[in-house]
């Protein structure tokens, strides 16, 4: 046998390449067993139809609403404060996604298409509102909104003036409150996410990471629901991927106890809950507030349905 250092320079090189590309190899397969690949759309189109997201139920409770001063991320807007919710209700255990979208509406807005489960994205609030409709109306149940001064095609080009609402009796689909929406969020916690408290405050959050798809690892886009850790109520994506429309009127809170509160009666932007694929780490937070027009159209927003349990 020729010794190693007899071998001509061809052979050489050959060698040191196949030892690269083994040590390559192996190195990448560490990385895929500890990060989850980013999601290519073109290589979804074709998989087999997902199980229909299951409905969680929520139970009637009281809880601390907002955030402490001291609180990593702590915004003005997050007065701390006791909510009761004295209605149990049903919420989606994943966010809307582009399958649910396109099956009731027959067109997918969403700029990381080609997704099925992934969010739907860039739907306006009133765009949400709309699909809400539509459910209530395919499964028989009452109708929980009415559109003001609309103009064109929900998922396309709708813009509305305004909208009414039947309230949280209303016996249809419709959004979750602000409350509704952290109490959900929270699952019993205290903490910043409901896995724990905030570890970096910007794309390095090691209990980010285990919960929700945010700027640390969404390769910058929205990735499929239901692949990280839920909460305790089973309830998954409440921190990341896309940030949930909610019901409520963007507005100070008050530091009284407040009853099953709706928001403020008057104001011009409506609350987005639990960052997005885009957000910082202290944007994820279950006591963080987004304010934005609802004729808003952003690849980081979307929702999740809530009825209220009969």
């Amino acid at each position: 046998m020729t010794p190693a250092s007899h071998r001509s320079p061809l052979a050489a090189r050959a060698g040191l390449l196949r030892h690269a590309l083994l040590v390559l190899l192996a190195l990448t397969a560490a990385c895929v067993a500890d990060v989850p690949a980013p999601v290519d759309p073109g290589d979804l189109q074709d998989q087999p139809q997902a199980p229909p997201p299951a409905f969680v139920d929520i139970p009637a409770a009281s809880f601390l609403m907002g955030s402490t001063d001291f609180e990593f991320g702590h915004e003005r807007d997050e007065l701390q404060h006791e909510v009761t919710l004295s209605r149990p209700f049903l919420m989606q255990s994943v966010e809307v996604t582009q399958r649910q979208w396109e099956d009731l509406m027959g067109n997918n807005p969403s700029r990381a298409a080609r997704c099925p489960d992934c969010p739907v994205d860039s739907v306006s609030w009133f765009d949400a509102l709309s699909w809400l409709n539509r459910l209530s109306e395919r499964d028989g149940l009452d109708r929980c909104f009415v559109l003001e001064g609309c103009v064109g095609v929900p998922g396309v080009d709708l813009l509305c003036q305004s909208a009414l609402s039947r309230g949280v009796d209303c016996a249809g689909w419709r959004l979750p409150t602000e409350a509704e929406w952290e109490f959900a969020a929270r699952a019993g916690s205290e903490t910043d996410f409901y896995n724990g408290f905030i570890t970096d405050p910007f794309c390095a959050d090691s209990n980010l990471a285990e919960i929700g798809w945010y700027c640390g690892n969404s390769s910058d886009r929205s990735q499929p629901v239901a692949s990280k850790t839920p909460n305790a109520f089973g309830l998954f994506d409440m921190s990341g991927n896309v940030f949930e429309w909610v019901w409520d009127l963007h507005g100070p809170y008050s530091a009284d106890p407040a009853k099953d509160p709706t928001g403020p009666p008057q104001g011009t932007h409506r609350v987005g809950r639990g960052g997005g694929w885009f957000s910082l780490a202290t944007e994820c937070r279950a006591a963080r507030r987004s304010a934005e027009e609802p004729n808003t159209r952003s690849p980081d927003f979307g929702f999740r349905p809530v009825r209220t349990s009969r």
